[in-house]
């Protein structure tokens, strides 16, 4: 197989979405973490108001909040037209002083997350957002009461999403992670690349994918070539560095956010398709978690309390090309 046939596959194959699909036939190891510190008040609030501009709130296990609104927040210079940064200039970190948002708070599109702590009489603040007091007014009918950091108030009513129930592997699953592996196998025919190192060197990770692959070849190349091969697996390197996911939130309301390198956030929202096996399914649209178009399957699985995702993400059954990629992480406390 040609070095440029496995080169463009893996290039493919690099999507920062995080999940793409993946089987798994054995059983999940067992392992188990400590409760995260907001574990009993984790919820996610869907706002009933029809004018509000907001359309939920969720505190998770971990301490973080997550706002969605209903309008795009935007920062004017996110859509500076310079020749280096016009194309990716609108994923820039969006973290706003307008619209009463301060360094504590990241947003981007219609999300503001940050980190929140509990004052005491369901009054949590939420850092770079505000303060929100949360009463229960009947059975899963509730008013938020929210002082913004701009100074203004809003009082609005809300319900709670269901969760799913507890068990091992979800109250594993449902709290704030942070990247700190990456890897992928490559099988090419008899051939396989296997590698897993941490985050920060990625670049030596494709160095050494370029050299499985002139190994394999069995191919004489000129210096030219050889050059041309290496700049590509640099660039591959670089265009992963540019975009990649640095954290991941799963809440047990079956909401997930990753937060990448580029400053995008993305919400989707998950289920367990078998939880024995740790086949997680995911879409990122949200109110259809069976779409196959944008949505697929994941493994989960633990090596020494490290979460680890796989996704296989490309499976050329005629070219006897199969390439999974895995990312490994740890749990922000």
């Amino acid at each position: 197989m040609k070095q440029k046939k496995l080169f463009s596959y893996l290039l493919l194959a690099i999507s920062f979405t995080l999940f793409t699909a993946c089987t798994n036939e054995d059983e999940v190891q067992e392992v188990s973490f400590s409760a995260p510190e907001y574990e009993d008040i984790s919820a996610k609030y869907e706002i009933t108001d029809s004018s509000s501009n907001i359309n939920s709130l969720e505190l998770t296990a971990s301490g973080n909040y997550i706002v969605t609104n209903n309008y795009y927040i935007y920062n004017s210079k996110a859509y500076r037209n310079t020749e280096n940064n016009k194309e990716f200039s609108f994923l820039n970190k969006t973290v706003l002083k307008i619209n009463g948002l301060s360094t504590r708070a990241s947003a981007y599109g219609n999300i503001i997350y940050g980190k929140f702590t509990a004052l005491g009489e369901n009054r949590y603040d939420l850092e770079g957002y505000g303060i929100v007091t949360i009463t229960t007014d009947s059975e899963n009918a509730y008013t938020l009461d929210i002082a913004l950091e701009n100074g203004n108030t809003v009082s609005i009513g809300a319900r709670k999403e269901k969760t799913y129930e507890s068990s091992n592997a979800t109250n594993n699953l449902c709290r704030s992670w942070s990247i700190e592996k990456f890897g992928f196998k490559v099988q090419a025919g008899p051939y396989k690349f296997e590698k897993l190192v941490d985050d920060n060197n990625i670049e030596q990770l494709f160095l050494d994918y370029f050299n499985w692959i002139i190994k394999i070849s069995g191919e004489e190349y000129d210096e030219e070539e050889i050059a041309e091969m290496k700049a590509e697996a640099k660039n591959i390197a670089e265009t992963y560095n540019s975009a990649k996911p640095l954290s991941l939130i799963f809440t047990k309301s079956g909401s997930y956010m990753v937060d990448y390198n580029n400053g995008a956030i993305g919400i989707s929202t998950w289920k367990w398709e078998d939880e024995s096996k740790g086949i997680l399914r995911y879409s990122w649209n949200t109110q259809d978690i069976e779409d196959e178009y944008i949505g697929g399957t994941v493994n989960i699985s633990y090596l020494d309390n490290m979460l680890m995702i796989s996704e296989n993400v490309e499976n050329d059954v005629e070219e006897g090309l199969n390439v999974t990629i895995t990312y490994g992480m740890k749990e922000i406390k």
